[in-house]
């Protein structure tokens, strides 16, 4: 398992996420189809109160891939193997989670140009609207992963 992989397993499983989209996430990133992982913690009436989103970049992780191969030495920051940023977003989302009565929604956002009804036929997908929110948004800073900077991480969260 690569370690980008990883990243989205932790997280869509600290996020309390249901196996199908563990499931699709996974199949997601390595066919290189996901560019935007996004987490909702939804209140009892379906609108978000917080997001975890993590972004891949795969333009600069081909790049990398080409310049120093597919190893990463990881270091002691990463806990479990798990980037810092990641770990401290998740923390940060599961203050979300802990109010009565909120699920976990998962969205993908596949590359631009993408056939996605093909891409939802192979991954057992379907485009979805826009998420309206229980308030309003307070937006977070993007986080480069630390050592697998071709993926950032966000939290935004309503007042």
């Amino acid at each position: 398992m690569n370690l980008l992989e990883q990243q989205i397993r932790v997280a869509l499983r600290r996020a309390n996420a249901p196996k199908k989209s563990l499931d699709v996430a996974v199949a997601g990133v390595r066919k290189k189809y996901i560019v935007k992982l996004q987490i909702y913690a939804t209140a009892s009436t379906g609108k978000a109160i917080g997001l975890l989103e993590i972004r891949i970049d795969w333009q600069r992780h081909k790049f990398h891939i080409s310049t120093s191969g597919d190893t990463v030495e990881i270091d002691s920051r990463w806990e479990n193997d798990t980037a810092v940023e990641i770990d401290e977003a998740l923390n940060v989302f599961e203050g979300f989670l802990a109010h009565s009565g909120v699920t976990t929604l998962v969205r993908y956002v596949y590359y631009p140009g993408a056939d996605v009804e093909a891409i939802g036929r192979e991954l057992g997908t379907q485009p979805s609207k826009p998420m309206a929110w229980a308030g309003t948004v307070i937006d977070g800073s993007p986080f480069k992963l630390s050592l697998l900077d071709e993926a950032s991480v966000i939290v935004r969260g309503v007042s």
